[in-house]
């Protein structure tokens, strides 16, 4: 019979720990695990046409014509600037000549990129262009490749640290064959892999917090500036890239073997980094505003007449959100149901006539915000749009509590059972089994009895990425974004092999004490 103390060992993988013992052990574990996930990484990236689409996010756009502002950006520096004629010379040179002399050209907004907001996606392009030295064929795979290899680099190295490499080789090849991340990363041109890697990149650096080793007293520091900074970065790019924010205030507010002082000292100050950081990033975009309105303005181009967001719409995802499980009230994930609805609200409460619209494009035909039909005025561009959505929203939750509620519970049922696939994948081939996620909740029960705050902290710590699916709409591939399978899987396998290395253990001590009598 085990008894309860050994039972804790195994749960917190002690045998494993001591795998790495030497330090030449150690050091070849490190070199051989970053080299394999590198190598094995770029293997998916060259098969990259073989990864399933049916595992892709479709519930919302993503990006728009962001590679429109990408020429001007990358070389003059010069952003939001677009321009309807073509570009023949990929130079800084080129880019100077083509204001001068297409000067009418010019425009601050394209399609209706800059209005939507989240002015950061423009970034994905540019490691691309860096590597390549060109801006004539735009692509954020680069960018997103290299940050999802990243973030499995962190982690492997981050469970290496603590002496648990097996574990994190585990995790990290699980996490790395997400059929999601395999599309979005490498397949797909878009910005729907950056939840998971900015996740799975934070779980590494918050690692120290969540485990019940003290922490090195002199990085600790670190953590919060460095995870401040990003999200706050990544925030600008995509909201639901920077929900992990949570999960790290948590994890420096709880880590343990330090002083409570310390502890709210590193929660306060990744806040305040990430505010910091995100005023930073504010003021620069506004100076690039100015700027780029001067420079299209001088040369004869068109200005945008309208104020651009800053961020996407709040009460809008939140309206169309209602309408994976509330459509008994009218609530829908369609743009134009969203504007069918608010029209004759808008002009009966505010007086304001829309314009007139067929109900079959998302934008107004006949109607656009200049006289030259450049900008297209986009069905939700009305005002008092955000307040009446907010009204309804509002208004039918405090009607109907037990109906919200409803929602968010067959929300969360939608999130813990359509969930992506676990499995291994390497160049072409994939081996995946649909085991749902409610298996992982047993893991984590498994951890808390074993007073693993390593176990459980790395299920508990990936939560938000369930944020949207529970929040604000739970379709479209929304669900897939969790990973807690995927960690779950990890832990069970690694405790497999823990037990393995007990029994083995076990063996050869009763050999030995055979051999002694």
């Amino acid at each position: 019979m085990i008894d309860r103390q050994s039972w804790m060992r195994f749960i917190r993988l002690d045998r494993q720990r001591e795998l790495l013992s030497s330090p030449r052990v150690r050091l070849a574990a490190l070199v051989l695990g970053c080299t394999l996930i590198v190598a094995w990484q770029f293997g998916l990236l060259t098969a990259a046409a073989t990864h399933d689409p049916k595992w892709r996010v479709t519930s919302a756009t993503g990006l728009h014509n962001e590679n429109e502002f990408v020429y001007f950006y990358y070389y003059l520096d010069y952003f939001p600037v677009a321009t309807t004629t073509p570009p023949t010379d990929y130079s800084r040179e080129g880019a100077r000549r083509l204001i001068a002399e297409h000067g009418e050209s010019l425009q601050n907004e394209f399609g209706h990129t800059i209005r939507s907001g989240d002015w950061g996606r423009v970034w994905l392009y540019l490691p691309h262009a860096w590597i390549t030295g060109t801006a004539q064929w735009p692509s954020t795979r680069t960018a997103t490749g290299l940050l999802f290899t990243a973030s499995l680099l962190a982690l492997y190295v981050a469970f290496w640290a603590r002496g648990l490499a097996l574990l994190g080789l585990l995790g990290a090849a699980l996490i790395g064959s997400h059929p999601l991340q395999l599309y979005e990363a490498y397949t797909r041109e878009n910005i729907f892999s950056l939840p998971i890697s900015a996740a799975v990149l934070m779980l590494a650096l918050h690692l120290p917090f969540l485990d019940s080793r003290k922490p090195n007293p002199r990085l600790i520091w670190l953590t919060p500036l460095l995870g401040g900074v990003f999200l706050a970065t990544l925030r600008q790019v995509r909201l639901e890239s920077a929900l992990i924010v949570a999960s790290c205030f948590l994890a420096a507010l709880l880590a343990p073997n330090l002083r409570c002082r310390a502890r709210a000292a590193l929660a306060a100050l990744l806040i305040m980094t990430f505010v910091a950081t995100s005023l930073f990033w504010s003021d620069y975009f506004a100076r690039k505003q100015n700027e780029a309105e001067s420079v299209v303005r001088q040369a004869g181009g068109r200005i945008f007449p309208n104020p651009f967001l800053r961020y996407h719409h709040f009460w809008q995802p939140l309206w169309c959100g209602l309408g994976d499980f509330g459509q008994d009230k009218g609530f829908s994930w369609n743009d134009r149901d969203m504007a069918a609805y608010a029209r004759p609200i808008i002009e009966n409460r505010y007086g304001e006539k829309p314009p007139a619209w067929s109900g079959e494009n998302n934008v107004y035909e006949n109607d656009p915000w200049d006289a030259e039909g450049r900008f297209y005025r986009v069905i939700y561009e009305l005002p008092h749009m955000e307040e009446v959505l907010r009204d309804n929203v509002v208004s039918t939750i405090s009607a109907d509590p037990s109906w919200y509620a409803g929602i968010l519970l067959s929300r969360i049922e939608r999130t813990l059972s359509e969930v992506a696939p676990v499995g291994l994948a390497a160049g072409e081939r994939h081996a995946r089994a649909s085991v749902g996620g409610w298996w992982g909740l047993a893991a984590l029960g498994l951890a808390l009895w074993g007073r693993s705050r390593l176990a459980a902290g790395l299920l508990l710590f990936t939560l938000p990425l369930a944020f949207t699916s529970i929040l604000i709409y739970s379709g479209g591939g929304n669900t897939y974004y969790s990973i807690y399978p995927m960690l779950g899987a990890a832990l069970v396998l690694a405790w497999l092999l823990e037990g393995a290395l007990w029994w083995i253990d076990r063996r050869r001590r009763r050999r030995k004490g055979e051999a002694a009598s």
